[in-house]
């Protein structure tokens, strides 16, 4: 039983120290890890994993990659939240250099 509780002690440790290594990493650095993050939860489907990390994404206050927003519009669309998809669509289409006929 004590190894079990040392193990879960060190489990909790090495989550915070992760913590709070990426809170003191660049914003640049962070939109990095959070750009692989954001590829493996779409390889696995976890579409509302997705979602939060690019919403931590948007929090770096550093400007999103066009893909990613594209990735965004698509899940709200998925989801039919056709205002947001629209809108998230729009800034896709400004950020890209790209136009569309609306």
């Amino acid at each position: 039983m004590k190894s079990i509780k040392k193990l879960f002690l060190a489990c909790a440790l090495c989550l915070c120290v992760s913590s709070l290594a990426s809170a003191q990493l660049p914003p640049e650095v962070q939109a990095d890890l959070l750009q692989e993050k954001i590829v493996s939860s779409l390889q696995m489907k976890d579409y509302s994993s997705v979602k939060s990390q690019i919403a931590e994404y948007q929090e770096l206050d550093i400007a999103i990659p066009p893909a990613i927003l594209l990735i965004d519009a698509k899940i709200e669309t998925s989801e039919k939240n056709w205002v947001s998809a629209k809108s998230k669509l729009e800034l896709y289409f400004s950020n890209s250099g790209k136009s569309h006929g609306s």
